[in-house]
C-alpha cells in the first residue's frame, strides 16, 4: 500500500492533510490529471483548498522527484505519479494520455549524447494519435485518417 506521508518526509516536504491527499489522487490514478482535475478531486475532501494551492504543491512534488510532468502542446501539463521513465500516448483528440508499458528507448541516450555533446538527464516521450473511441470517429473506411477535417486536433484539451 502507498503512504503519501511517508513518500512526503523521505523527500523532507512538509506533511499536511492536503499534500498527502493530492498525493494520493495522483498516485490512485493512471489518468494522468491536470491540475485542474487534481482541485477538483481534492476540493471534495477540502473544500477550503485552494487552486493555487494546488498548483504550489504540484510544482514543489515535480522539482522533489514525487512525480513527473508531462508537457503537451498548447502550454498543458499532465501529472504522473510512475517516475521511472517510460513512453506515453496522447490522444489528439480527446485528451487522453495513457502509458505505454514494455517499450524504452533508454539504449538511445548514449547515442544521443555522443550526437550532441549533450549530458543528458531525462528522456521523455510522448506519441501523438487517436484513442479506439475516437479513432473510430476519425477514421475512413480504408483505416486512413483525415485529421485535418476534424478541426483543431492541438485543443487545449490535452
Amino acid at each position: 500500500m502507498y503512504n503519501s506521508d511517508k513518500k512526503l518526509r523521505e523527500k523532507r516536504i512538509k506533511v499536511t492533510p492536503q499534500r498527502a491527499a493530492i498525493l494520493e489522487v495522483l498516485n490512485n490514478t493512471k489518468e494522468h490529471p491536470g491540475v485542474e482535475e487534481i482541485y477538483k478531486r481534492v476540493k471534495k475532501q477540502f473544500p477550503s483548498i485552494s487552486l493555487a494551492t494546488v498548483y504550489k504543491t504540484v510544482e514543489l512534488f515535480v522539482r522533489s522527484n514525487l512525480i513527473q510532468e508531462l508537457c503537451l502542446t498548447g502550454d498543458v501539463s499532465r501529472y504522473d505519479a510512475n517516475i521511472e521513465p517510460h513512453p506515453h500516448v496522447t490522444c489528439m483528440k480527446c485528451g487522453r494520455v495513457d502509458d505505454i508499458y514494455g517499450l524504452s528507448l533508454e539504449c538511445l541516450i548514449e547515442p544521443a549524447e555522443k550526437a550532441t555533446g549533450y549530458k543528458l538527464l531525462k528522456e521523455e516521450t510522448m506519441y501523438f494519435g487517436f484513442c479506439l473511441t475516437c479513432k473510430k470517429q476519425v477514421c475512413q473506411g480504408d483505416g486512413s485518417s483525415d485529421i485535418h477535417s476534424q478541426g483543431d486536433v492541438s485543443s487545449d484539451k490535452y
